[in-house]
């Protein structure tokens, strides 16, 4: 795998442009995020971000309270196949033995879309269950929330990022439309084209 390069973007230092270029991307999709959060209670890794979810649904993907989503990111093409891949071997071990499995961390890869069902990321540790061997079964799709004109996230047709009414718990596929791929694309391009103009690397 090639070295990652740093960049500073805003102030802020990123430990790869692709990291960097993520925050770009999460912002102009609406997401309230934090670069490399401090997690109570996990100590010997830290995510690249913590994505604070809007929704205070009362139903079992948020288990009845507002839960953030930690997120890490890794240049790997096909997220659907990190467990597959033998340079992740080491990284997956980490966050077997390090992370808090109540709290939900999913993976984004260097593209917009995985190979697999169009989904965008894949579960490390999701419902407390993290597959310590073998593949992850939990996949994320962007979706269009038709109220709100916004970009989330959906998983299994619920959304977890999005402005649904603390009583609205059906399901999502009678509210949505999953987003055009191109518009997706646009933004993702878009955040590549910020970072090179406004981006500085650090030696």
């Amino acid at each position: 795998m090639m070295k990652a390069k740093q960049i500073v973007y805003e102030g802020l230092h990123f430990r790869s442009k692709l990291e960097a270029r993520y925050y770009i991307f999460f912002k102009s999709l609406g997401f309230d995020i934090e670069y490399e959060p401090e997690v109570k209670n996990v100590y010997g890794y830290q995510p690249d971000f913590v994505i604070y979810t809007e929704r205070e649904a009362d139903d079992y993907l948020m288990r009845g309270k507002n839960q953030p989503i930690y997120v890490e990111i890794k240049p790997i093409r096909d997220i659907t196949k990190l467990f597959d891949d033998e340079n992740y071997n080491q990284f997956i071990e980490k966050i077997h033995k390090c992370w808090d499995r109540k709290k939900d961390l999913i993976l984004f890869g260097d593209n917009t879309f995985s190979k697999r069902g169009h989904w965008c990321a894949t579960a490390l540790c999701w419902q407390e269950n993290f597959p310590k061997f073998g593949g992850s079964s939990y996949g994320f799709n962007y979706c269009f929330d038709l109220r709100s004109d916004t970009i989330s996230l959906a998983y299994h047709f619920y959304e977890i990022l999005g402005l649904i009414e603390q009583d609205d718990s059906i399901s999502l596929i009678d509210k949505i439309d999953y987003v055009n791929t191109q518009t997706i694309n646009t933004k993702w391009n878009e955040a590549w084209s910020k970072l090179r103009w406004k981006g500085k690397e650090v030696a």
